[in-house]
């Protein structure tokens, strides 16, 4: 699609418009939005200190409460125990009831030493263990420690949800636990006044209906707007992950649910989380109701400045250009007449157009005339041309054959190097082989002998070894003889012993004998003591002290004889192991003779091998002389080889460059030749083209009083 001047002109800065007020429409959006949301931010922040200074204050004065109301309570108990630890004070449960009513409180409880409720004003509690309920366990240091006293939390009562406390002192006159119930009214009143639950809900963050919440570090609901709420995990929420995640201290995030966007404010204080969420869409009510009127304002501001500036487009722009596009079109109408000029009629960036077309028209006019010589000229320059060109292509062809001839006498040359260059490089490589294999043999012969050299070390260590255990082996077979003739001693000390133990089993026959018959005896004396009476009972005495006696000796030889027969046993089997440690030891004398034997051999041979490894390390010196000398000479040959190779190679390569540049020699004549021929039709082809131009340049028309002798030459 063809676009009109106008158009050209209008659209662009009609969009750069557009594109500067839409730049502007949206920065004050975002600057007046950023604007109220810290307005927002710092609204939210300071209703949140207000509320957590609110829980501070209540927090204070409820403590104060408590540690008041406590230290009272505990006045009240000291006062209990000095009445109910008088002795002239009568326990019964009637008198506990009107001391319970004369102070003003609701129940007392005494335990005894062990902790179980023997006295009050509440019967039914009697025998009650305070070990049985982790309420009064607390109160069991008390039957340890006289000084210990204790005012417990206010806690609800299980059978009626009523406020109650208990507080209990320990017993200085007798061990156990005074014990009081009463129902704080006073800390009830205060929980009622300054219960955080009731401040939450009747707390404003806004007018638009934000509200504050607590939670634990952990995350759990403390205190929340909605009672349901309370006791669940904040992870629950869509917020609350980020929440958790936030930086430890003050800030504030936006999140979005179904409901819009909210503004989560927080503060990080102790054991607890405060927060506030507000709703973000009343606060940028107004900034979008004033959007929307900016945005009307924009559009038609956008439509006066479009109209406005397609008419400055046309006035100023667009009809001047005009007038020179119908001035252009004239001109170019008049078949090449290059006498006329545009009409400057302004002083504008279009009177400077119009100007550099004029005078761009007197460059043509010049143009045109220099063409026109220079047309002239040119087919006088085609015809020395044409002539010279056919003298060096004759004079090409005549260098083209002599450089043929040099060409193959240069390859024959080099067939020949080359032919040359091949042997010396088997020459070579026959002497590399040469003075591998020697390289070789020498490494071989040098191995050979640090081998022989080891063997050497070799059999003289185990010659050396050899003397050495052949040395212990003497010493072995000297202690095997005086071995055995010890274990020959011990033998005969063992049978000597043997014969001994006889002599004693015996003598202890001889021993049962005599207790036998000494038993024998007492008996006689036993029966001659009762014919006798009373004259014979000293002598029965006697009797059975010599019969007691007779019988222990007995005992004890029956004991003897079993030892004794037990020690033979053992001696019997200590001759038999004798009997065979001889043998052995005669066995081990045999084997140690033999290996005395063995290693003296070992040693002659050792010697031997010893003295041959000597003659063969220096036959295999002189090999390792031998084989230095022949390597030397090897390396010299190998170093004349590379020699000769490299003037091979030398030659060689002087002979390439010079094949090469009678190539690239030749080439060039080919190369000249063609270009000849080129240029010959490049002659006639500026002849056909020097025409031609001389027709077109014709057709301009320049002054006619300006002659061409008159023009400059180019």
């Amino acid at each position: 699609m063809k676009l009109g001047l106008k158009t050209k002109f209008t659209f662009p800065m009609i969009i750069i418009f557009a594109l500067a007020f839409s730049t502007i429409f949206f920065i004050s959006k975002i600057s007046f939005k950023n604007i109220l949301m810290d307005a927002m931010e710092e609204k939210t922040d300071v209703a949140l200190s207000v509320f957590m200074q609110n829980a501070a204050e209540y927090e204070i004065s409820f403590e104060l409460l408590k540690s008041s109301m406590n230290g009272n309570y505990l006045r009240i108990t000291r006062s209990v125990r000095a009445v109910v630890e008088n002795d002239k004070f009568d326990r019964s449960a009637e008198n506990f009831q009107k001391l319970a009513e004369d102070i003003g409180i609701d129940e007392i409880h005494v335990t005894d030493a062990d902790g179980v409720i023997r006295w009050g004003n509440v019967p039914d509690f009697y025998g009650f263990d305070f070990h049985t309920s982790d309420q009064t366990i607390p109160f069991l240091t008390a039957l340890t420690d006289p000084y210990y006293e204790l005012a417990q939390e206010p806690q609800p009562r299980g059978a009626d949800n009523v406020l109650f406390q208990y507080v209990g002192v320990a017993g200085i006159k007798r061990p156990g636990i005074i014990q009081i119930g009463v129902t704080p009214e006073e800390i009830g009143v205060a929980q009622r006044n300054y219960d955080l639950q009731i401040a939450i809900k009747k707390f404003k963050v806004d007018n638009f209906g934000g509200y504050p919440f607590i939670i634990s570090r952990d995350g759990i609901i403390k205190n929340y707007p909605i009672d349901a709420y309370i006791g669940k995990n904040v992870k629950e929420f869509v917020w609350g992950e980020q929440l958790l995640n936030s930086q430890e201290g003050n800030g504030n995030f936006i999140f979005k649910d179904d409901d819009g966007e909210h503004l989560i404010t927080y503060k990080y204080s102790g054991e607890n989380i405060y927060g506030s969420l507000s709703n973000v869409d009343p606060y940028l009510a107004p900034f979008q109701s004033m959007m929307s009127t900016f945005l009307i304002i924009f559009c038609v501001g956008f439509v006066i400045m479009s109209l406005i500036i397609y008419f400055i487009v046309t006035w100023v722009v667009v009809q001047p250009l005009s007038k020179i596009k119908n001035m252009l079109v004239d001109l170019s109408r008049g078949n090449g007449d290059l006498t006329r000029d545009l009409d400057v009629v302004s002083i504008d960036l279009i009177g400077e157009l119009a100007e550099s077309f004029n005078g761009f028209l007197h460059n043509m006019k010049s143009i045109v005339g220099n063409i026109k010589n220079a047309t002239t000229k040119t087919v006088d320059v085609k015809e020395s041309l044409s002539a010279t060109a056919e003298q060096t292509a004759a004079a090409v062809v005549e260098i083209s054959a002599n450089v043929t001839g040099v060409k193959n006498q240069f390859t024959t040359l080099d067939e020949s190097i080359y032919s040359t260059s091949e042997s010396v490089n088997q020459i070579e490589e026959v002497i590399s082989n040469l003075g591998n294999q020697i390289e070789d043999q020498s490494s071989a012969v040098e191995e050979s002998t640090a081998a022989i050299n080891e063997m050497v070390a070799s059999l003289v260590n185990v010659a050396g070894i050899t003397r050495n255990k052949k040395e212990a082996t003497d010493n072995l077979v000297t202690i095997t003889k005086v071995g055995g003739e010890k274990l020959a001693d011990t033998t005969k000390i063992v049978n000597d012993v043997n014969s001994s133990i006889s002599v004693i089993s015996e003598m202890v026959d001889v021993i049962n004998g005599i207790a036998s018959q000494t038993n024998l005896l007492s008996m006689n004396a036993a029966i001659e003591a009762a014919h006798a009476g009373d004259a014979g009972k000293g002598f029965a005495v006697v009797a059975d002290e010599i019969r007691k006696l007779a019988e222990t000796s007995a005992e004890n030889a029956r004991g003897i004889g079993n030892e004794l027969n037990e020690i033979v046993s053992k001696i019997v089997a200590a001759a038999s192991s004798s009997k065979a440690t001889g043998s052995a030891f005669d066995e081990i004398l045999k084997e140690a003779i033999q290996v005395s034997h063995a290693l003296a051999e070992i040693d002659t041979s050792t010697l031997e091998l010893s003295k041959g490894g000597e003659q063969i390390l220096e036959a295999m010196q002189l090999l390792n002389n031998i084989t230095v000398e022949v390597k030397d000479g090897s390396s010299k040959m190998s170093t004349g080889t590379l020699s000769i190779v490299k003037s091979m190679q030398l030659i060689t390569r002087v002979s390439s460059e010079a094949l090469g540049s009678m190539d690239e020699i030749s080439s060039g004549t080919e190369e000249i030749s063609l270009a000849l021929n080129e240029l010959t039709k490049l002659t006639n082809t500026l002849d056909s083209a020097s025409i031609s131009l001389e027709s077109e340049v014709d057709k301009f028309k320049i002054d006619e009083d300006k002659k061409m002798e008159d023009i400059p030459e180019v």
